[in-house]
């Protein structure tokens, strides 16, 4: 399973576990035990200088953060390496879930790489980058009903 940071595990800038999702990561970390990890487009990023966020991040949390150069939608080879190293046999996209809050980054990610995609709400709005509240915007009150008009629906499996 891989999750978005910022306003999915945490507020931006913060590197603490929002209190409304503890319990849950918890529970994934029982069921799916050292098969969690981190994928952001800030920490762990080329943005992110030696990957200090990185380390940071993922000693605060408990959860890896995978470092990509290319970022979301482009670092699928970054995933499937974390994943593989883990037991040591190749990883399928399709054995991989993407959990995030914006639709052009985390799901656009997911679904064109085969893998599937959980698009959740955003932990907070007031502490968002401000462009990022703009994009989510057009992603989900223009995008998401267009694609829907349509006829487009989500995979099952």
């Amino acid at each position: 399973i891989v999750f978005d940071k910022d306003n999915t595990l945490t507020h931006t800038y913060s590197d603490e576990l929002h209190p409304s999702i503890k319990d849950k990561i918890n529970e994934f970390n029982i069921k799916f035990p050292n098969h969690l990890a981190i994928l952001s487009n800030s920490v762990g990023s080329n943005d992110d200088d030696d990957y200090k966020d990185a380390i940071n991040t993922s000693n605060q949390l408990g959860i890896p953060v995978i470092r990509h150069i290319n970022k979301k939608p482009k670092c699928l080879d970054e995933v499937i390496d974390h994943f593989s190293k883990l037991d040591n046999i190749k990883v399928n996209p399709t054995d991989i879930c993407m959990i995030g809050d914006r639709v052009l980054t985390d799901v656009v990610f997911a679904t064109t790489n085969n893998m599937y995609a959980i698009l959740v709400k955003p932990l907070s709005l007031i502490k968002d980058h401000p462009i990022a509240v703009i994009f989510r915007f057009i992603e989900t009150k223009i995008l998401l009903p267009i694609i829907k008009l349509f006829g487009f629906k989500p995979k099952t499996r």
